[in-house]
């Protein structure tokens, strides 16, 4: 070490590159801690997050991952455990605020969607139950970092319009600081499914694919929820024509949950 230290001396320029190179070390391991302590060790950051769940079904020969629209509808009607089933899809727009167009991430969600995250606007509102579907009215939701950033924090942002691929659009409220989901979604907007275009099932009727989080009851546990899945995906599979199994469509259909936490670290 006494040597090491010598040679440092006379050699400024390695002393530069070795104090350079330990710099980076120390903020590397200090971006990797704040990174994994902000994702991994802290929960996530919604009112009771641990009662929160993301819903998917495997089918066919392949088990494939998917969220149906029709099966959105029915796991909100028909579920016995769940507060409140949510829908959305993760989308961009283009925002024409500035010179030149913005790319922007945001997300498609159903009324129910906030209800499920249990997080309420800072100022304004969320969507009502009437703003869904494709004829739902041109309104939006800001992220905290939109309305910041892009609207100079603005408080009287709400019932302004701002343009999203060249439509206006009506700001209803703005999300607290630290609401990320999906993560990196900036705005929020009706989801644009109608119930009629997937329910009742048919093979000639196009299937809409979306991704479902829900809300569990107080109290109920691990076991109980496991049964109801297990009801809900017989109840489910029993709504599909004839045509769909012999498809092949419902081979191993399989209602399931997983803790939200757990699916956005990959736990």
């Amino acid at each position: 070490m006494r040597y090491g230290w010598r040679g440092l001396r006379r050699d400024r320029m390695l002393a530069l590159a070795a104090t350079f190179t330990l710099a980076i070390c120390i903020g590397a391991n200090t971006t990797v801690f704040s990174l994994v302590n902000s994702i991994l060790l802290r929960p996530l950051p919604y009112p009771a997050s641990e009662r929160l769940y993301w819903l998917s079904e495997r089918m066919g020969r392949d088990q494939m991952e998917v969220g149906l629209g029709a099966d959105y509808y029915s796991l909100r009607e028909e579920n016995r455990v769940f507060e409140d089933v949510a829908a959305y899809q993760p989308t961009t727009v283009t925002w024409s605020g500035t010179e030149k167009p913005e790319q922007v991430d945001a997300a498609q969600v159903t009324p129910s969607f906030f209800r499920v995250m249990g997080s309420q606007p800072i100022t304004g509102r969320y969507l009502a139950p009437e703003e869904q579907g494709t004829k739902a009215p041109a309104v939006v939701v800001l992220s905290y970092a939109f309305w910041r950033s892009r609207m100079a924090s603005d408080p009287n942002v709400i019932g302004k319009t701002i343009t999203l691929d060249r439509l206006p659009n009506t700001v209803i409220g703005v999300m607290p600081q630290g609401f990320d989901y999906p993560h990196g979604a900036q705005l929020w907007k009706p989801l644009n499914m109608d119930e009629t275009s997937q329910r009742p099932r048919s093979v000639r009727t196009p299937m809409r694919m979306v991704t479902m989080v829900a809300r569990l009851k107080p109290q109920v546990g691990e076991r109980p929820l496991e049964t109801e899945l297990s009801r809900l995906t017989h109840t489910i599979r029993a709504e599909y024509p004839i045509e769909f199994e012999s498809a092949g469509f419902l081979n191993g259909l399989q209602i399931f949950a997983v803790p939200l936490e757990r699916r956005v670290t990959g736990d």
